[in-house]
């Protein structure tokens, strides 16, 4: 699940658009966003990984 937030929140940072080679990818990349949205704890914990890891 984390590479499947991770990917959207680098994209967002650089001001890129993603392009998905398949429905399979577009799904996991859309089951993360809805995860995230629902759950705020998950989202914090998320939020301060990114933090750690890149920087951001």
């Amino acid at each position: 699940m984390f590479s499947a937030a991770r990917n959207p929140a680098l994209a967002a940072e650089l001001g890129l658009d993603i392009l998905t080679p398949c429905k399979y990818c577009f799904g996991t990349l859309k089951h993360a966003q809805e995860r995230l949205a629902r759950d705020i704890k998950l989202k914090d914990i998320f939020t301060q990984l990114m933090e750690k890891t890149l920087g951001m």
